[in-house]
């Protein structure tokens, strides 16, 4: 419940009693239909009581005499099947087996047991009320039964009341309709007014909710801001006579003892501060007077240690340039020896460059008439397959004609037949031609084979010789580049030996500024000697103003 905000609890409540509103409309319901169908079954008793009063008069004739029992039976029963009641509801009679004996209204039932009929739902409802009636004396029973005249079936009450003189049961219904309708309407009216009630509740509960809620929200708000440290609010609930004011009055309280509190740390931080500042200022004075101080004298000690590092580098390299100076002076006069050799070389070698050009320029214009030549026998090839392709048409022509003629002859042979005796003689004729067109076709066939592989090996020698024309001419285009680049390398065979004539020359100068260059280091040695000294010197100052002012700093703090 403390996680349940005071709101959800108040509406809660209305949530509870409309939940009790409910379980007592319920109850009441249930208590009206019960009071219904018991004032139905006492009027459906009165009812019944009131026939088994005539039977019992009936009996009663008997008994004196005045009457038979068949004939006071009969009289009993038209007496009972003329009393009607309600919208012509009716008594009628059946034995305590079910057999309807006794039925004005329906006279067709007369004879009929209902034991094994059923309602609309299939309950068996005689069957279910008989054991009840005989042995309580009485029984009512529920079913569902259509009204005369109408298809749909309702509920009925029906009253079941044991004449036991007689041995016969007496029986009533009624359709209860209308207490289905009266229930439904006294459940609107309780609907209605347990709504009415609940609204009315609940405005009430929204009123007080309201009046309770927004006060607490104002004073949480302000504690929230004063929470923040917001001291300034003006708290407005402090006017309510009740709890929620009370707590603003509280609260009240606890804001002033917040602003005194603040006032009184404002002052002592006012207070602290101005010491604070001081000790700031002079920490920040010894501060800087201190990097400054270590910035200089790491400055001068690095001066002082680069210094006599420089110094020692230059002596090192003083002494190194002097042991190259003495090779160097060697090495330059071989280098001059050796420049002079080559020089020699290279005009040899310029000399060798022009004489292969003029062997390449040869070689060159050689492979231009090998590729003229071969241009024009692949020209004199190429005539002579377009001459054997001509030659294969006319062999062609020719096996035609040879073809055409032996089919005359076998025709000739043909009518020679038909000719008898008399063309004997053609048919000789015909088969000799038919012979020499057989032979011609033959030897066309032959030469036309020859004509064809001329033609094959015409066509390789057209690929062979274009192939060689092709190789011919790349070999002309190498020899071209060789030629060229062999000028190019004459150009610059004849530069090198320029240049080599110049080095020869430079190795010269070269030996005479290696001699200056050891007069000059032997001076320059004699100079780093001095500086180191120096450097020495600068390093010890150094360090001894670096523990002076380390101890005038820490003198000035412990103050």
């Amino acid at each position: 419940m403390n996680r349940v905000s005071i709101a959800a609890r108040l509406y809660g409540i209305i949530a509870i009693f409309t939940v009790a509103l409910a379980i007592f409309g319920g109850s009441a319901l249930l208590s009206e239909r019960e009071s219904l169908y018991a004032a139905r079954i006492s009027q459906l008793k009165s009812l019944v009581d009131a026939a088994m009063g005539v039977a019992e008069r009936y009996r009663g004739e008997v008994t004196k005499g005045t009457m038979t029992e068949a004939e006071a039976k009969a009289a009993a029963y038209a007496d009972i099947g003329a009393m009607r009641y309600g919208k012509g509801d009716y008594i009628f009679v059946i034995d305590e087996a079910g057999v309807t004996i006794a039925h004005s209204v329906n006279p067709k039932a007369l004879g009929k047991n209902f034991s094994g009929v059923a309602d609309a739902r299939g309950f068996l409802f005689t069957a279910d009320v008989l054991p009840r009636a005989l042995r309580d004396g009485s029984a009512t029973v529920t079913y569902q039964w259509q009204r005369a005249g109408e298809s749909e079936p309702i509920d009925k009450l029906s009253y079941y009341g044991h004449f036991k003189p007689w041995g016969v049961i007496m029986v009533t219904g009624v359709y209860i309709d209308d207490l289905r309708a009266e229930l439904a309407a006294a459940a609107w009216q309780l609907l209605v007014k347990g709504t009415l009630i609940v609204l009315l509740l609940g405005l009430v509960t929204m009123f007080l909710v309201r009046s309770i809620i927004r006060p607490l929200h104002a004073l949480n708000g302000d504690m929230r801001t004063l929470a923040a440290g917001n001291t300034e609010i003006a708290i407005r609930e402090v006017a309510l006579r009740d709890e929620v004011g009370m707590m603003a009055r509280s609260l009240v309280v606890l804001r002033d003892g917040l602003v005194e509190r603040e006032a009184l740390a404002a002052a002592q931080a006012r207070d602290q501060d101005v010491r604070v500042r001081r000790a700031q200022q002079l920490d920040r004075l010894a501060s800087t007077f201190e990097a400054d101080i270590s910035v200089l004298a790491g400055e001068m000690s690095g001066a002082a240690s680069a210094m006599e590092r420089t110094s020692t580098t230059m002596s090192r390299v003083i002494a190194h340039t002097t042991e190259q100076s003495v090779g160097a002076v060697a090495a330059a006069e071989q280098t001059s020896a050796n420049v002079q050799t080559v020089a020699a070389a290279t005009e040899e070698l310029a000399a060798s460059i022009r004489e292969i050009a003029t062997q390449v320029m040869r070689s060159s214009q050689i492979s231009r008439r090998a590729a003229e030549e071969a241009q024009r026998t692949d020209t004199i090839v190429k005539t002579l397959a377009v001459t054997a392709e001509r030659i294969g048409g006319v062999i062609a022509v020719i096996n035609s004609i040879a073809r055409q003629t032996d089919l005359l002859a076998l025709n000739a042979t043909i009518e020679a037949a038909r000719a008898g005796q008399a063309g004997r003689g053609f048919a000789v004729v015909a088969s000799e031609v038919k012979e020499l067109a057989s032979q011609t076709a033959r030897a066309t066939d032959e030469v036309g084979n020859q004509i064809a592989a001329i033609q094959a090996e015409t066509r390789q020698a057209v690929i062979a010789i274009d192939a060689i024309g092709g190789i011919i001419n790349e070999v002309d285009s190498i020899a071209t580049g060789i030629a060229a680049a062999m000028e190019e390398q004459g150009v610059a065979t004849e530069e090198i030996a320029r240049n080599v004539q110049e080095a020869a020359q430079g190795t010269l100068s070269v030996n005479g500024a290696i001699t200056q260059m050891r007069h000059a280091t032997t001076d320059v040695e004699a100079s780093s000697v001095h500086v180191l000294g120096s450097a020495q010197s600068l390093g010890r100052t150094s360090n001894a103003l670096s523990m002076t002012v380390s101890e005038f700093l820490g003198n000035v703090k412990a103050a």
